[in-house]
């Protein structure tokens, strides 16, 4: 770019081109005027890539000097050394090609010496035919944009994984289309769909309670009113068809230019079952407490009941079928007097867990459950294996496991039908269980059925059945450390183990109790 002084090359140059040369170096001079006036690093080359000029700006951002950085082939500006390799080989195939060079590189900061990304350009200038002449360049400072990249990408990321952490479903909502334009892992996978098949719906294809048109008037309302709405009680439809009780928090928010919905729901269909159990549960105690009062009421006019059944059986002139008919009914009204005996024994157990014998438990159950068996004509086989099965656990919970059993059994039992309960000690993973069997010889359940038999509110019983049995005496088993497992062949029947942890031997509890004192 320096062309010197015209007279000095050419002595005897007429006075128009002195004009046209001086019209050259004012028009270098303005040149330089400018580049150095703006706070970029500014260049140029000749045709072979030697660096013949860098504006003020240059030298003193990078601290080079002319003799260090003009002359010489390759890039004129001080290049950190990680990006000298990329930088220098884009810059001689730009040289070769006769393109336009774009990269981003850092260059060295000599007032802090630290490194700081920039923006490099460089086009070439070219004669009527289109030959290079020389090479224009200039370094932009994108420090500060990259810095504000990263950090918004940092804060995306924040975000997204905050977003996906979340448990509850969480979605944007395009009120207008019900289109989903952000949702978290959560949101598909509660439902059962990947990501990909979830981003394809709309929310008329999950949503199982209201129509297209109504939920439109729901949106609607809600999105003109100026209140804070309670949660929407509502039921999703999972891809595999089952429902699903939901709660849905909506906010209207602003994105841009539009409005969207921001959709939080969460999944309650456990919550609602126990609830409902709670309620069952709380009936049942009621009605326990009713039969406790009436078995305890009913004593003393069976106790007079039985004593006038012994004045009169001990008369001298009774004839003999009579004396054989006060008989029956002596042995009918102790039968009646165990019964409450045993309704008031279950009614009064304690509430915390103690050594209790499950052969014991299977044997009060089924004596309850006898006369079923009886009227359905069903036979009933039990079996104690092994000299001892002690558990730790609350007597009555474990009752009401094994009453939910013999129950499911004898419904499922066709008339001349078996059951077998069987009681055994077994060895799982090097500890001890008491095991439970209950064994039907009904109808057996289905395989799709068998996946979802302990699930709240399910049945195989139709209009029978509430579906809460097999769920309570699974979260009763859970919550004494044990196990409830199932077998069963569609025709061949069905059986139930349950696996309670075994108390340690008589021994071993006493030695505890000696060395505690």
């Amino acid at each position: 770019m320096n062309t010197g002084d015209a007279t000095k090359r050419i002595p005897n140059a007429t006075p128009k081109y002195k004009r046209t040369e001086q019209a050259l170096c004012d028009g270098e001079a303005q040149l330089r005027a400018i580049t150095n006036a703006i706070p970029n690093i500014a260049w140029s080359t000749d045709a072979s890539g030697k660096t013949d000029y860098i504006n003020d700006w240059g030298y003193q951002y990078s601290g080079l000097t002319p003799e260090s950085a003009l002359g010489e082939p390759g890039f004129p500006i001080a290049v950190h050394p990680d990006d000298v390799g990329s930088i220098v080989q884009g810059w001689q195939n730009a040289i070769e090609m006769g393109e336009n060079f774009e990269i981003a590189s850092r260059i060295f900061r000599a007032t802090d010496k630290t490194y700081r990304w920039h923006l490099v350009r460089c086009i070439p200038i070219r004669d009527t035919e289109g030959k290079v002449l020389r090479w224009f360049g200039t370094c932009t400072d994108i420090e500060d944009v990259k810095q504000a990249q990263a950090l918004a990408v940092e804060r995306e990321t924040w975000f997204r994984t905050l977003f996906d952490t979340i448990p509850l479903s969480v979605a944007l909502i395009d009120p207008q289309t019900m289109e989903f334009l952000q949702f978290n892992d959560a949101a598909a996978e509660n439902l059962g769909y990947t990501r990909e098949e979830f981003a394809e719906l709309k929310v008329y294809d999950i949503e199982a309670i209201y129509p297209h048109q109504q939920l439109d008037e729901l949106v609607a309302q809600r999105a003109s009113s100026s209140h804070l709405l309670p949660p929407l009680e509502t039921k999703h439809r999972r891809k595999s068809g089952e429902l699903r009780d939901v709660l849905v928090y909506v906010r209207y928010m602003s994105a841009g230019n539009r409005w969207v919905q921001n959709c939080v729901w969460e999944d309650v269909t456990e919550k609602k079952a126990a609830e409902a159990a709670l309620l069952q549960s709380e009936k049942l105690a009621s009605v326990g407490r009713m039969a406790a009062t009436i078995a305890h009421e009913i004593n003393n006019p069976l106790e007079m009941v039985t004593n006038c059944i012994y004045l009169a059986a001990i008369n001298p002139n009774l004839p003999a079928e009579v004396k054989e008919y006060l008989a029956t009914a002596e042995r009918e009204l102790h039968r009646v007097a165990h019964i409450a005996k045993r309704t008031l024994g279950f009614y009064r157990e304690a509430t915390t867990p103690a050594v209790v014998d499950i052969r014991t438990l299977v044997d009060e159950v089924v004596e309850l459950y006898d006369p079923k068996f009886t009227r359905k004509n069903i036979r009933l086989k039990i079996e104690h294996n092994g000299h001892r099965a002690g558990i730790i656990a609350i007597a009555g919970e474990i009752r009401q496991v094994i009453s939910n059993l013999l129950t499911n059994a004898i419904d499922a039992s066709r008339p001349k039908g078996m059951v077998r309960v069987r009681t055994s000690r077994v060895t799982l993973n090097g500890c001890g269980y008491a095991r439970v069997t209950v064994a039907d010889s009904g109808a057996g359940i289905s395989i799709a059925d068998q996946i979802r038999i302990f699930e709240p509110f399910f049945t195989t019983k139709k209009d029978v059945g509430t579906g809460l049995g097999l769920w309570v005496s699974s979260e009763i088993v859970r919550k004494h450390k044990g196990k409830i497992r199932l077998r069963s062949v569609e025709g061949a029947g069905s059986v139930f183990s349950v696996f309670l942890p075994a108390s340690p031997p008589a021994e071993a509890i006493q030695h505890g109790v000696d060395a505690a004192v």
